[in-house]
């Protein structure tokens, strides 16, 4: 989550169909402030989830095209956090 600086609107949202990865950025208005994330990526199971600087960083070059240079997306960044959302397969029956 970022300060809210002047990245758009509060009643405006913004979703990227398709990074550089393939996956999908979205950004929308969380209590005045723009919360940015992307779709699943592959990782370890944890107890401990939180985002790696890699994906932080991901997230900050991929919306660098769209608000310029001149936004200092690092230095507005509030809070990052991640979760684990289980992808469950059917398996064979018993």
């Amino acid at each position: 989550m970022f300060k809210k600086g002047d990245l758009f609107p509060n009643d405006m949202g913004m979703i990227v169909p398709e990074t550089t990865d393939g996956r999908l950025l979205f950004i929308i208005n969380y209590f005045g402030h723009p919360m940015v994330g992307t779709t699943d990526g592959n990782t370890e199971a944890t107890h401990f989830c939180e985002p790696t600087q890699e994906e932080i960083d991901f997230i900050i070059s991929e919306l660098g095209p769209y608000f310029g240079p001149d936004y200092d997306f690092k230095g507005n960044l509030m809070s990052a956090w991640a979760g684990l959302r289980p992808l469950v397969k059917e398996g064979k029956e018993a």
